[in-house]
């Protein structure tokens, strides 16, 4: 369907709040919405009536989709029940946090309501008249694509964010940001990431899928459901971003204005040069550092390589770097082939990288390595197995310790040569015999 001719309907202010609601409605869990009374009378605007239709946009303008009102029940906020705070799709926990919370945001607003009620003692609180609103969606609107990304985020102790990655791994996550906390560190919505915690944004490939996990997650880590808008966020890892040693390797940002805080060298350093853009792979992933010690172990010298999920190309590069005559990067991301040509050329080995969107069929590499996450490492294991060179070696990671075994099963016909371990994180090196 294209532009719809219906009266507009805008969940609150524009901005991450609207946002939020929208992609609670179009993931089907925004069965309510709270607005008060007197504030929507104070802007002039009708109540709203059941069968009223309305399109729902976003915070620029696209047209997201067709609503109808359902139901509507009025009541003090003080009358809240648990069921209507439950209803609308939010992660509070009773419902006087849904009602200290929704008191903080209309509080901004009661200068403007004490001037039309002409009431200069009027103040949100238990007296406040609102109005449940039940919406069912009738149609998804194109707009609904347009530059809005779904993610979870969640604010857990340093020691729990290696097993909140895998709770969002397991939730199908298409990638998750980790920044430390501390001073000035805040999640989207405001909240303060405190020093010895780790604030983690996962991002979806869905609304439905980021409401899911949402519901999913302990509630310990305060998982909260938002949705982005634009491109910026996608850049704001640069300003977290520094050198890193892993053995011998030393990874260091390479853009214009990029900190230069790269480690002291060593005789034998590999220097890589990285530019992730909006790919996964900066090196400083546990899992990724595994893998990058892996190949610390092993002969790359004159080895023809295959990387699969390449992400930035860091594992591609480094063994490169490292003497690999080739390597074929393969990812299912057209942004993480690009940007594995790209830093290959800043580190003058692109004439040895070639990309694919999968494993050239037939084709063996005297060295695999694979770091993904575990249900696609067992998924793709007679691909990934088949591409190993008798005598080869395979490097897995992406799992952790309780998916060890999992994983080695789907491996049939490879010895084990060494675990690596991080944490909670773990890295197989196998060999595939003669």
């Amino acid at each position: 369907m294209g532009t719809v001719n219906l009266p507009v309907w805008e969940y609150g202010t524009p901005g991450p709040l609207r946002e939020r609601l929208n992609g609670l409605t179009l993931a089907g869990a925004k069965t309510a919405t709270f607005a008060i009374d007197e504030i929507t009378l104070s802007f002039d605007e009708p109540l709203e009536r059941v069968g009223d239709r309305f399109v729902m946009v976003g915070t620029n303008g696209a047209q997201l989709a067709v609503i109808e009102i359902t139901g509507l029940e009025r009541t003090r906020l003080g009358d809240v029940h648990w069921e209507q705070v439950a209803a609308e799709g939010e992660s509070f926990e009773n419902v006087d946090a849904w009602r200290e919370a929704h008191i903080r945001f209309w509080t901004p607003f009661v200068e403007r309501v004490r001037t039309f009620r002409g009431d200069p003692a009027w103040v949100v609180n238990a007296d406040t008249v609102v109005t449940c609103l039940r919406v069912r969606l009738i149609e998804r609107l194109r707009g609904h694509d347009a530059a809005r990304y779904p993610v979870v985020e969640c604010i857990v102790e340093t020691s729990e964010a290696e097993l909140a990655v895998d709770a969002l791994d397991g939730f199908g996550t298409t990638g998750v940001e980790e920044i430390d906390g501390g001073l000035n560190v805040r999640s989207t919505n405001g909240r303060e990431v405190p020093a010895g915690s780790v604030f983690l944004r996962a991002g979806f490939a869905s609304d439905s899928a980021a409401v899911l996990a949402e519901a999913g997650l302990a509630r310990e880590w305060r998982p909260r459901y938002e949705v982005l808008l634009g491109d910026d966020w996608l850049d704001a890892w640069r300003e977290h971003f520094t050198s890193l040693r892993v053995g011998r390797f030393v990874i260091v940002p390479d853009w214009s204005g990029a900190s230069d805080s790269r480690p002291d060298p060593l005789p034998d350093d590999v220097l890589v040069r990285l530019d992730p853009a909006r790919s996964f792979g900066t090196g400083a992933h546990t899992s990724t550092r595994l893998v990058l010690d892996a190949m610390q172990t092993i002969a790359l010298t004159g080895a023809r390589v295959a990387d699969v999920g390449c992400g930035s190309g860091v594992l591609s590069v480094a063994a490169l770097l490292s003497g690999a005559t080739s390597v074929v990067a393969t990812d299912i991301e057209a942004a993480a082939l690009d940007a594995t040509l790209d830093n290959a050329g800043r580190n003058g080995v692109a004439n040895r990288c070639r990309v694919a969107g999968t494993l050239p069929p037939g084709e063996r590499f005297d060295v695999v390595l694979a770091n993904i996450l575990a249900p696609v490492l067992i998924s793709l294991a007679g691909e990934v197995g088949a591409a190993v060179e008798p005598g080869g070696t395979l490097i897995l990671a992406g799992l952790i310790d309780e998916q060890v075994e999992r994983v080695l099963a789907a491996y049939t016909g490879f010895a084990i040569v060494c675990v690596g371990s991080e944490d909670r994180w773990r890295s197989l090196v196998l060999t595939r015999p003669l």
